[in-house]
């Protein structure tokens, strides 16, 4: 089994580098939806959204 939780790294630049200042991550449930509109923008969501149908698909596709 396995599971897929999207992530929002907030990065730092430090001496020409990037590090992960901190992440955000919906919590489970009846919170899910809710966080999810809080920590993406719309146009993350459309995305996440369209993989996830691409992934039903290609799983029903399979299965067939």
């Amino acid at each position: 089994s396995g599971s897929s939780i999207p992530y929002k790294f907030i990065l730092k630049k430090e001496n020409n580098n990037y590090i992960v200042d901190s992440y955000q991550i919906p919590r489970d449930g009846s919170l899910y939806k809710n966080d999810m509109k809080k920590i993406f923008p719309k146009s993350v969501l459309e995305q996440i959204n369209l993989c996830k149908r691409e992934i039903v698909w290609k799983i029903k596709n399979i299965s067939a």
